[in-house]
């Protein structure tokens, strides 16, 4: 999913951006905590990126989670994923939560976040959400499916939605009935038509 994460910074310039490029990262760190302050979410996001992904600062991936949180604050929808893999994983000095990447997760999934929508169908495959409810796990992958049907071709993280390598939908059916997977089918369209209609 390392492609996926590369691509959710947005495309859009936030100072602090050009000192990244040129490997001065505490140059960066300043100048996006800055912006952060300031009330910039995407600045907030890059923040959290510096101690989470590299290259970037020396890992601290609880200070990641400070700023990502403070990115969702300001109305950053990505840093939903970014916390939920961190608390999934269990990474660096944040142990794992399954409770909080779930929530995580979820609250990007219902903001249209593709990459949230995957992982939460498959933490319900892998049965590491509070309650089993594998209708909910494939309607989450229904959804996201469609989603990423929908995008260019040369979209590296849709593309990888639409492979599953991590086998959620197998996972999944082959624990459901038909009218468990129907149920699924269904509500992902009703999903899917509520979320149109909330766009207009």
């Amino acid at each position: 999913m390392v492609l996926a994460a590369l691509s959710l910074a947005a495309c859009s310039t936030t100072p602090g951006d050009a000192a990244r490029r040129g490997a001065h990262f505490e140059q960066a760190a300043a100048l996006y905590e800055a912006g952060a302050r300031q009330g910039d979410p995407l600045a907030a996001q890059k923040l959290g990126n510096l101690y989470n992904l590299r290259p970037g600062l020396p890992e601290n991936h609880e200070l990641a989670v400070r700023w990502y949180k403070r990115a969702i604050e300001l109305g950053d929808i990505p840093s939903n994923w970014f916390l939920g893999v961190i608390y999934r994983d269990g990474t660096g000095n944040v142990p794992r939560n399954d409770a909080l990447a779930e929530y995580y997760f979820l609250q990007g999934a219902q903001k249209g976040q593709h990459y949230s929508m995957y992982d939460l169908a498959n933490m319900f495959a892998e049965n590491r959400t509070k309650e089993s409810n594998d209708v909910q796990g494939l309607m989450w992958l229904e959804i996201v499916t469609t989603f990423a049907t929908n995008c260019p071709a040369s979209n590296e993280g849709c593309q990888y939605i639409l492979r599953d390598p991590k086998k959620v939908r197998a996972t999944l059916t082959a624990r459901m009935n038909p009218d468990q997977r129907q149920t699924a089918k269904m509500l992902a369209d009703d999903w899917i038509k509520d979320w149109h209609q909330k766009q207009k």
